[in-house]
């Protein structure tokens, strides 16, 4: 913890310390629990594995258990996590990213089919999933990638890319301007740990979503009504055809898509359940 961490632990009259993420030393965990103060872990990625998002890391497994030790009530965003957790005699309560909801305007469609990624650089590695995929619906149609955030070294031969920089204030103009979302992702248990975000996000935006059915996607798509599932470069190939082709199928998918984020990953929903967390009602 820093410094200023430090001075409101001796300092400041707190009631609840919400430790995100991040690993506090057992020293500083013994001062809060010595106060009285009750503590909240929340963590949305599997922190206990190696660079390698494989194997379980040894260190880092001790010192989340240590945090589980400590803490009086866990959050994570997904059933893997909750089930590591539960193996190591511990319950948690599942709270998903949450997201924004705004007023969407009629898409306008255009000849370009544009097949959107939202995400960070570090996530671009899973996006070589898809170089094939892509390469052979660019001979047959007139599709553009548009990655928003990606590494800006990432291309692929014979296909229009496009990237962009993320900012909030323009998320959704460029989530405006894709037809469908996808989510490809390496096999690997880092995997299986993530909160499907990017999928809750093209929701939102009224977008059918193509994913990998790894993990938490399994339980966020609904197959055939809100997006579908790729495990390889022929069904990757066929799910993105199959939009190009029936393109009136955008709007069917993307509107019951819509309505089920709506209901379950707003930040509405999802603020609803935190408070019911902090008030112990559940």
């Amino acid at each position: 913890m820093g410094v200023k961490q430090n001075l409101c632990l001796m300092f400041c009259k707190s009631d609840i310390f919400f430790i995100q993420k991040i690993f506090v030393s057992e020293k500083t965990l013994k001062k809060i629990k010595k106060k009285g103060i009750r503590i909240i872990f929340d963590f949305d990625d599997a922190i206990f594995l190696k660079k390698d998002l494989f194997n379980i890391d040894k260190k880092a497994e001790a010192n989340t258990v240590d945090m589980l030790k400590f803490s009086d009530d866990i959050i994570v965003s997904t059933p893997y996590l909750r089930e590591w957790v539960k193996s190591h005699d511990f319950k948690s309560h599942i709270i998903t990213t949450p997201i924004d909801f705004i007023y969407l305007e009629k898409r306008k469609r255009k000849d370009v089919f544009t097949i959107g990624w939202m995400g960070s650089s570090t996530n671009t590695v899973h996006l070589e999933e898809i170089k094939e995929p892509l390469k052979e619906l660019a001979k047959l149609f007139n599709v553009r990638l548009l990655l928003v955030g990606a590494n800006k070294s990432f291309d692929i031969e014979g296909v229009n890319v496009e990237h962009k920089e993320w900012s909030l204030e323009k998320e959704q103009e460029f989530l405006k301007e894709m037809d469908i979302g996808i989510m490809p992702l390496l096999k690997n248990n880092y995997s299986k740990g993530k909160g499907g975000y990017k999928i809750f996000v093209y929701m939102g935006a009224g977008l059918p979503a193509i994913a990998t059915r790894i993990g938490f996607n399994e339980e966020i798509i609904i197959e055939g009504e809100t997006g579908f599932f790729a495990d390889s470069k022929k069904d990757w190939i066929k799910h993105i055809s199959f939009f190009i082709e029936n393109r009136e199928k955008l709007d069917e998918f993307g509107t019951k898509a819509r309505e089920i984020a709506a209901k379950k990953y707003s930040r509405k929903v999802c603020a609803e359940k935190l408070v019911n967390v902090l008030d112990k009602k559940i």
